[in-house]
């Protein structure tokens, strides 16, 4: 069946309790009809409509979306309240079971977890966050008709999915990484007598365009570049670089040290990186502003001079 019209729906339009816009194809139609009794009818059909709007099959009695039995109903001209009647009847479990196998739903075992497990892993764009995981999950589920669990399941299922292949990608990163990288990055975590530490100086925030700090971020870029991080291909997605940049800028020294070897090394890489693109945008900014200003100090010096002898 067509993937757009086997979901008849769109989501994005509708919201729980409202009247849904419901409608039913021909196969559809033939084996709603083939219910005996209107209950039946608009009880199979109401499961078959919900399970195309959520990917899973409502509990029948607990979890009603009365907007979308009221579509139902509208659509086959069967009053709401025949339903009450299908609740009490056996038939919810058999009707169930014919929809997996007429529509070739799955239901969501070991063996397929493993699969999307190797699908995450040539996902190239696909960011670590909690969101990202879960959107891209929710939809390989769908697209492969795989129904979705109980939430607490499918929860668990993203978190593990996510540090499934956020480890992944610490470890590509880290196995990129020579000793003398890694010996670099330990000496920006050390405490110097200052009481701060090389990496903290980095992390530092930019307060105002002046010279003087087009100087530190010079100073800031060329210690980044005598690390040696810059030269490696971390081929990791940009939303990747970003997010290990805002953990490692959010946590002290302390923290990172704590971390395991192929935690801190590989998240402190993707740190420095995308900081070093940052600081290079801000050193162009930041000249622009001062030249800019130094050529108005200049123009007023000018005209203020040129009023004195007149």
């Amino acid at each position: 069946m067509n993937k757009i019209k086997d979901y008849l729906w769109d989501m994005k339009y509708y919201r729980m309790g409202e009247d849904a816009e419901v409608h039913f194809n021909f196969n559809d139609l033939e084996l709603i009809n083939a219910c005996r009794g209107q209950h039946n009818k608009l009880g199979f059909a109401y499961q078959l409509a919900h399970v195309r709007m959520y990917n899973r099959f409502p509990f029948v009695g607990k979890d009603i979306d009365h907007g979308l039995l009221r579509g139902v109903s509208r659509y086959l001209n069967i009053s709401h309240k025949e339903f009450d009647t299908y609740r009490s009847k056996n038939v919810v479990s058999r009707h169930k079971q014919q929809i997996i196998r007429s529509y070739g739903y799955l239901v969501l075992m070991q063996d397929t977890q493993e699969s999307i497990r190797q699908a995450i892993l040539s996902h190239k764009t696909l960011g670590v966050s909690t969101h990202a995981t879960q959107t891209w999950l929710e939809t390989q589920l769908r697209d492969q008709k795989i129904l979705f669990p109980s939430q607490d399941q499918l929860d668990r299922l993203c978190r593990s999915m996510r540090s499934f292949r956020e480890e992944h990608i610490l470890s590509e990163i880290y196995r990129k990484l020579n000793i003398e990288v890694i010996y670099a990055i330990d000496l920006i975590l050390e405490i110097d007598s200052s009481g701060s530490s090389v990496l903290q100086r980095i992390k530092e925030p930019v307060r105002r365009s002046s010279v003087a700090t087009l100087v530190r971020l010079c100073d800031v870029l060329e210690i980044i570049k005598r690390l040696g991080v810059i030269e490696i291909e971390l081929d990791v997605p940009i939303s990747i670089s970003r997010y290990y940049y805002t953990y490692v800028k959010h946590k002290d020294v302390d923290f990172l040290k704590r971390l395991a070897d192929k935690r801190r090394y590989s998240a402190i890489v993707c740190f420095l990186q995308y900081a070093y693109a940052e600081l290079q945008d801000t050193l162009w900014n930041s000249h622009k502003h001062v030249r800019r200003n130094k050529t108005t100090a200049s123009k007023r010096l000018i005209e203020t001079r040129a009023r004195e002898h007149r």
